[in-house]
């Protein structure tokens, strides 16, 4: 698979992912489940940082919640 193509299945998956982390990540890592695992321990480790939370399963927990959203 293209570089393009991963690029386009990682935004179909996250669709919250803009198009420069997207590239950025495949060229990183280029296997998209490893982009994905990638993006959401991105987004809890700056969850906790900004919360102040340092419980990642907690924090995790809400980010399924949120659908996500940090």
């Amino acid at each position: 698979m293209k570089e393009i193509e991963k690029i386009k299945e990682l935004r179909k998956i996250i669709p919250k992912i803009s198009l420069s982390q997207a590239k950025n990540l495949i060229k990183q890592y280029r296997e998209i489940p490893i982009c994905i695992d990638k993006f959401h321990q991105k987004n809890i480790n700056t969850i906790c940082r900004l919360s102040g939370c340092y419980e990642e399963e907690k924090v995790e927990k809400y980010y399924k919640i949120c659908n996500y959203n940090i």
